[in-house]
């Protein structure tokens, strides 16, 4: 496979321009690639071959011939002729994982099993041997037309290969223009296969296939589009032209061929429209749009927004009066307005004819347009003045109509902020102020609109010269049109980090002088100066002009004292700090009594949420407080108010953590907090031994309201937190009255022994002397199950008087363990055998007439019951048993207690094997086992018979306890002597209970029968002769003869 224009390269490495050698084996096919690397003129001229590409085929391969660089014919195995497509070759590498290799496309597949294409010939030496063969059996013309000649033993039949041009032109020639253009974005994307009339490699592809694109589309409009041609088939015409022309990105072809195609046929609005949804989609790049074809755009909304705004004055006189008719306030009335208003955000603004933007968004108030063309062209002060003379010219109509209104009582609203509230351009200049001090895109972020442009730094600068310089006229405007807005707009210069940022990249004395020597270097608190003395101004100004200003002026100044204040660090004085402090606390009254009141100093904007917030960051920048007196007073005054948490930071200040926690527990939202808020301060405070004490205490005092509110986050935070900031003594006192949270407290410290609670370990040790009883009590009321393990962990504790807790409370395997250990084996008796008796009840009331929380376990047992009683049926009495299998009474309470207590019967008497009697050994397993029994002949009466699968589980369990008492009989008991006693106490019985029982007896009286005879045998024999007999055969003498010395 050679290219079509191949050149010799002067490297050694492989190239892509190098020829390809295709060789087929088997079911592969290789690519090799053909590099002839530079030599010198007298060497000799040398190739080398690397593998390339390798391939993978259905079928083994038996011939096969190229028609071009990258289409083969293959006859395979199969008897199948097939036509391939070679993949296109990546032309530069992919980062990322590896994609799985591409495969041959198909392109066509011929079945020629009926033709004759194999031929014999002498393969072997001695001519002895044929062997079919394949080779030569295709051919193909060199020429344009590439015809496939396949040989055979006595026809040659022709392929030929199919053109896209061709068919390209019996689509134009049935006027499907659209499928046509369809087919050459396949062939440029790579979803059809190239053939014959394309290049193999993508970039050369695309080229051709643009260029053929290009004189469709041509002789497509020449052709076609006409000055009368209708107005939808036009548009149909310009929708099939452009979306080939965007998807193959032929930007030349649809500014150029395009465009004037249909300005020449006096079509130029309908290219206008067909092409605006694509640049709104953002499917046309910023850097391929053309000015000509933008500024006409522009110019063809120049007649339609004339009319628009003409029938929307109209609506507005005829029935529909509005304050302000434009897109703004009546959007339904501007469709035409919203969709330029739209496109201009998504075009690149540099591209327009911004003489006509400029004109058209101004004659027809499209103030977004205007601000977005300005701000992209980095000018943030041209449009804020356009906005400040539009807006004043809307508040003097606003207020004149609200005035009206007011007095002739149709409006009884405030006059307070009514161009911010009725006025939506009043809003945007200020939303535009806003996000421009906070460095963000107007009026959309760049993820909404890629076209927008970010503020810079030097924006802020110039909108402050713009709004603070001295002699400025433009704060005095804003401000007679909202003060609530300015202010807010400038204290996002404090509250916003990326303002904050360029304000103190500035504050250098070397720095430019930006708002004039006063105010230089320009900081944070040099800011608020010129703010404050710009509103002088403006208040003296108004005195002489005797027009006042905004009577909320003062109110939202003091706002934005609160807010600037903490950030810029402020050194108010006392005066003015205590009365943004009285401001922010008669919020909740003025919003409550005299908000609707035109002379109202507040606004309803302000939640009392936000000035608490705001009350604390001036109470932590400055304290305006002489002496305690005052500060109460205003404790006072923010309680009344419902400021509980600044009051409460007043308290904690001071270290009044009792009063701070009474503040939180009285609102509802801090109240839930209030766990959160104790564990942050004891984090805070750590080491500050006397702060740390103080808020320990103030919440024990304060512990039954906190067990109210939720007494399990108390536990965890008491036992996880105070462990380590308390004096535990003090903390247990407390504790006495919850006996849940002081035994959750002692285990922290007792049973986790966590090194940080104590300072060395004899202090650790005589804490728990002094309460381990305490904690054993507390575990024998609420945790009985826990009593044990913790007496068996810990062996050094007071026995008697835990012993009398555990009786106290009934805790009978922790008092057995106890007994044990003081050697009272017969109270040990006394207990373990009555706890049976009562477990054994327990049992049979379960399984007779069981609670429904204990049927689901219930039904468990009784699978497991009746598998067991399948099994002794069939007499496997020595069965095998599954380690993992479960016991029989898993999930059971009643049927485990039975058996743990027969456990523990069991470890008694192991342990104390050597000490309890004779007599008190047989008293805990007759017993266990007299009791067993008897339950097992109250369960087969008569009376209590039944044919229930529960009370044949009953049997089954009492079966399986009687074995289990039965193996420790067994084990401690003298066999002969148990039996005696079981002839003497179930003699009289007719059950067949003692069946299994008795049976193991007689084996193991059997069993010690046996080992008695074998004794006896080995006694009566005589041990030394054995021995005596192999030493007497040792002994032996040995005969030895001359010869056989010599031969050794």
């Amino acid at each position: 496979l050679r290219l079509e224009s191949p050149e010799m390269v002067d490297n050694a490495q492989p190239q892509s321009s190098d020829p390809l050698l295709c060789i087929a084996f088997g079911m592969s096919l290789h690519l090799m690639r053909v590099s002839f690397p530079k030599q010198d003129s007298v060497s000799k001229e040398d190739f080398k071959i690397s593998l390339a590409h390798k391939y993978r085929w259905t079928a083994p391969i038996q011939s096969m011939v190229a028609l071009n660089e990258s289409l083969l014919a293959l006859l395979d195995g199969d008897k199948m002729l097939n036509v391939v497509q070679l993949p296109t070759p990546s032309e530069e590498p992919k980062l990322g994982p590896a994609e799985p290799p591409a495969q041959l496309t198909l392109v066509h597949s011929e079945d020629v099993s009926a033709w004759s294409l194999v031929y014999h010939t002498q393969t072997s030496v001695d001519g002895s041997k044929d062997a079919r063969s394949h080779h030569g059996a295709l051919a193909v013309f060199r020429g344009r037309s590439r015809t496939l000649y396949i040989c055979g033993m006595k026809q040659v039949w022709a392929l030929q290969i199919g053109r896209w041009g061709q068919y390209v032109e019996d689509l134009v020639g049935r006027n499907d223009w659209s499928a046509a253009l369809d087919i050459f974005l396949a062939l440029r994307n790579g979803s059809l296969p190239p053939l014959l009339d394309f290049p193999h490699a993508l970039a050369a592809r695309r080229r051709a296939v643009d260029s053929r694109t290009t004189q469709v589309i041509q002789s497509y409009l020449v052709s076609r589009l006409r000055p009368d041609s209708p107005r939808m088939e036009a548009r149909q015409m310009c929708t099939t032209a452009v979306s080939a022309c965007i998807e193959m990105c032929l930007w030349s072809v649809l500014y150029k061929t395009v465009f004037e195609c249909f300005k020449a046929a006096g079509h130029i609005n309908v290219y206008c429209n067909t092409l605006e949804p694509f640049i709104v989609n953002g499917r046309i790049p910023k850097s391929q749009m053309d000015s000509e074809v933008l500024s006409s755009i522009l110019q063809s909304y120049a007649l339609p927004l004339e009319e628009e705004e003409h029938a929307a004055q109209q609506n507005s006189t005829q029935g529909n009066p509005s304050l302000f008719v434009d897109c703004d306030h009546c959007p339904e009335l501007f469709p035409m307005a919203r969709r330029l208003q739209q496109l201009v955000l998504y075009v690149e603004v540099t591209q327009l004819d911004l003489n006509l933007a400029i004109r058209l968004f101004t004659q027809h108030r499209l103030w977004t347009a205007l601000v977005h063309v300005y701000c992209t062209l980095g000018d943030y002060t041209s449009p804020l003045e356009l906005l400040v003379g539009e807006c004043t010219q809307l508040t003097k109509r606003c207020m004149t109509k609200a005035q009206d209104d007011l007095a002739s009582g149709e409006d009884g609203r405030s006059l307070v902020e009514r161009p911010l509230l009725d006025c939506l351009l009043v809003r945007k200049m200020f939303f535009f102020l806003h996000r421009c001090f906070e460095l963000r895109c107007f009026p959309l972020d760049v993820k909404d609109a890629p076209s927008m442009v970010h503020p810079g730094p030097k924006s802020i600068i110039e909108l402050l010269k713009c709004m603070l310089r001295p002699g400025s006229p433009l704060f005095a405007r804003l401000l007679r049109i909202s003060p609530l807005g300015l202010f807010m707009a400038l204290a996002s210069l404090y509250t916003s980090p990326s303002a904050g940022h360029v304000i103190q990249s500035q504050a250098s004395a070397d720095g430019p002088c930006i708002l004039g020597p006063e105010y230089h270097p320009l900081t944070l608190a040099s800011l608020f100066r010129a703010a404050e003395e710009s509103l002088d101004g403006a208040r003296r100004q108004a005195a002489e002009e005797n027009n006042p200003l905004p009577p909320n002026t003062d109110s939202e100044f003091l706002w934005f004292i609160a807010r600037a204040a903490p950030r810029a660090k402020l050194n108010l004085p006392r005066d003015r700090c205590q009365q943004v402090v009285e401001h922010l606390l008669a919020t909740r009254d003025a919003l409550a009594t005299g908000s609707a009141s035109s002379s109202s100093p507040s606004f309803g904007c302000h939640s009392p949420e936000e000035a608490q917030q705001l009350l604390i960051g001036v109470l932590m920048a400055e304290e305006p407080f002489a002496n305690r007196e005052q500060r109460e007073e205003f404790v006072g005054k923010a309680v009344q108010q419902g400021f509980l948490a600044a009051a409460s930071w007043i308290h904690e200040k001071h270290g009044e953590f009792d009063r701070a926690l009474d503040c939180r527990m009285q609102d509802e939202k801090l109240r839930e907090e209030i766990f959160e808020y104790i564990i942050s301060r004891l984090a805070e405070r750590a080491g500050d031994g006397e702060c740390e004490g103080a808020l320990v205490e103030a919440t024990l005092q304060r512990l039954p309201k906190l067990v109210e509110l939720d007494a399990e986050r108390c536990a965890v935070m008491i036992c996880e937190q105070f462990a380590n900031a308390a004096d535990h003594g003090s903390v247990l006192h407390r504790l006495q009255g919850f006996p849940d949270i002081e035994l959750q407290y002692l285990e922290t410290l007792l049973v986790r022994k966590k090194r940080a609670h104590w300072k060395d370990a004899q202090e650790h040790q005589d804490f728990f002397d002094r309460h381990v009883v305490r904690y054993v009590e507390l575990l024998c009321s609420h945790s009985p199950s826990a009593v044990l393990p913790f007496i068996i962990e810990n062996e050094a504790l007071p026995l008697q008087r835990c012993l009398e807790m555990c009786r106290r409370y009934d805790v009978t395997d922790a008092s057995i363990h106890l007994l044990e250990r003081t050697g009272d084996f017969p109270l040990v008796l006394e207990l373990l055998l009555g706890d049976y008796s009562a477990a054994l009840e327990k049992l049979h009331a379960t399984f007779t007439d069981p609670k429904e929380q204990h049927r689901t376990a219930l039904a468990r047992v009784l699978k497991r019951l009746n598998a067991a009683a399948a099994v002794r049926a069939q007499g496997e009495q020595e069965h095998s048993k599954d380690p993992n299998e479960s016991p029989w009474w898993e999930g059971l309470h009643d049927a485990q207690r039975c058996s743990e207590l027969l456990d523990h019967a069991y470890g008694l008497a192991s342990r104390n094997s050597n000490i309890m009697t004779d007599a008190q050994l047989e008293d805990l397993w007759f017993g266990l086992l007299r009791r067993t029994v008897r339950m097992q002949e109250q369960v087969a009466s008569p009376a209590q018979r039944a044919t229930s699968k529960r009370h044949a589980g009953l049997v089954t369990a009492l079966e399986e306890l009687a074995s289990q008492a039965m193996s420790g009989v067994l084990a401690y008991l003298s066999l002969p002597r148990s039996l005696k006693w079981i002839c003497s106490e179930f003699g009289a019985s007719r059950l067949g209970i003692w069946r299994g029982p008795v049976g193991s007896i007689l084996s193991g009286l059997n069993f010690q029968l046996g080992l008695l005879c074998a004794a006896k045998a080995v006694a009566a024999q005589d041990v030394v002769k054995p021995f005596s007999a192999v030493k007497h055969r040792g002994s032996r003498g040995v005969r030895i003869s001359p010869e056989d010395v010599g031969a050794a």
